[in-house]
């Protein structure tokens, strides 16, 4: 892996695990992530940032196609 990864878990929530080692996972109805930055950008993609090692990652959001949303920004 070497990029920053958010997935969803089969529960509804969402991981995020970043190359440094750090993982976060949010609840559906959690605000925000603690140690990581989501910036929505134009279209369907959006920016991370990882606030433990400052690592970034532009990624597009590919969930909407398995029904899901992406996740709300920070």
């Amino acid at each position: 892996m070497d990029e920053i990864e958010l997935r969803p878990a089969p529960w509804g929530d969402w991981v995020m695990i970043c190359q440094c080692g750090h993982t976060e996972i949010r609840s559906a109805g959690s605000q925000g992530w603690q140690n990581f930055e989501v910036k929505p950008l134009p279209g369907s993609r959006y920016d991370i940032t990882c606030l433990i090692c400052r690592r970034r990652t532009e990624r597009e959001c590919f969930y909407r196609d398995m029904g899901r949303i992406r996740p709300d920004p920070s």
